[in-house]
């Protein structure tokens, strides 16, 4: 990296905590993964589809919610069993 690049990123972070700069990259993420999505739907003649920002990170939130808490089956995060039962995922 040169001299030029490192200051341009020492600018850019300087003052921030670490959570500013994940949720900021996350952002950026986040807006490329819909973009993406968006333009894979279209070129698959999928005119209609509509994916908002909101619905992608529930799907992100659920996927680390599932990799954090695992159960033993998929349906079973759905369930509504008290003995395993994610609600947040249920809802």
């Amino acid at each position: 990296m040169s001299h030029n690049g490192a200051q341009e990123i020492k600018q850019a972070l300087g003052g921030k905590t670490v959570s500013d700069i994940f949720i900021s990259m996350t952002n950026d993420i986040v807006d490329k993964i819909l973009e993406q999505s968006l333009l894979y739907s279209r070129q698959q003649n999928q005119h209609t589809f509509i994916f908002s920002k909101e619905e992608l990170l529930k799907f992100i939130g659920i996927l680390l919610i599932s990799g954090y808490h695992t159960l033993p089956r998929e349906g079973i995060y759905w369930t509504r069993a008290l003995d395993c039962n994610v609600e947040i995922v249920a809802q």
